[in-house]
């Protein structure tokens, strides 16, 4: 019998063989935790190509980085401007999604092009997150059911998997009211991506997975934040570098350099407004100066 040696798949048929071999390292994975990778690194690809499918379908030309020179196509992240933009696709992303294709894409680019550490629970929470929006893709743009995809053994191995984290956060829900913990003092989880996160009274540990982070006040809005998502805003100071020294001549009167984005973003507006007004102050003093002296 002569072997065929050569596989030819269109985008949904190649994007559902990407998710079946995530699945199957996902379960795989209960046995040996480095299959996590594998998982995560083929479903967010199965998401690309059922993402780019959409937008094919609204033309061909869409899926590529430039329509008058179609070779390279649209990265992920491109795909998803498109597919939001109105004039496009038009496709209205909760922010949730958003934040689950961002967050999946991150981790993604972090596994395949640096080194990295992958959590077991972090992991966990990613896969079901992003193959949940898979399925949604599927079903309302394809027509297609996950059982369709998957066989029947598998997607019973995914539920055991979803059931034990479910168990898991009941258990930490439970203990929050046990503690009397309000709700908002309960963060979403950068490890699992639970809503266990507590940060009253400096516990700054999630009751589902046990990950701990140092949580700060931004010295700026006075609002708590992760200690990592601190910002330095010094590159939107005036700076003078010698001998290898960064010396601030004009802080605007900004003493604290680390902000919250939402801090960062606002200051780097008002110092750069602060700027033009300065420079603009001065060129009318040295016109008055010019002027006088004539």
């Amino acid at each position: 019998m002569a072997i065929n040696k050569s596989v030819k798949l269109n985008l949904l048929e190649n994007s559902q063989s990407f998710l079946v071999e995530a699945v199957d390292k996902a379960i795989g994975a209960e046995d040996e935790v480095r299959h996590w990778q594998f998982a995560i690194l083929n479903l967010v690809q199965s998401l690309e190509l059922s993402l780019k499918l959409i937008l094919k379908n609204i033309h061909h030309l869409f899926i590529y980085e430039n329509i008058d020179n179609p070779k390279n196509t649209v990265s992920v992240t491109k795909t998803i401007e498109r597919l939001s933009n109105p004039k496009i696709g038009n496709i209205s992303f909760t922010e949730n999604e958003k934040k689950g294709m961002k967050s999946a894409i991150k981790l993604r680019n972090q596994i395949t092009h640096s080194e990295f550490e992958l959590s077991v629970d972090h992991a966990q929470a990613q896969f079901f997150k992003v193959f949940s929006l898979i399925a949604t893709v599927q079903r309302r743009h394809f027509d297609i059911q996950v059982e369709d995809i998957l066989s029947v053994e598998a997607i019973e191995s995914l539920v055991v998997i979803e059931k034990s984290k479910k168990i898991l956060i009941s258990n930490a829900l439970q203990r929050v009211e046990d503690e009397g913990i309000e709700d908002h003092l309960l963060w979403t989880c950068p490890n699992c991506l639970s809503d266990t996160f507590v940060v009253h009274d400096e516990i700054d540990t999630c009751y589902v997975c046990t990950y701990t982070e140092s949580v700060k006040q931004c010295p700026h809005c006075q609002e708590l934040c992760f200690e990592e998502e601190l910002e330095s805003i010094h590159n939107s100071l005036d700076i003078d570098y010698c001998e290898g020294q960064a010396i601030i001549y004009n802080s605007y009167g900004y003493d604290d350099l680390m902000a919250c984005s939402e801090c960062a973003t606002r200051i780097a507006q008002e110092i750069e407004e602060r700027r033009a007004h300065e420079e603009m102050d001065e060129q009318e003093y040295y016109h008055w100066l010019s002027e006088a002296y004539k």
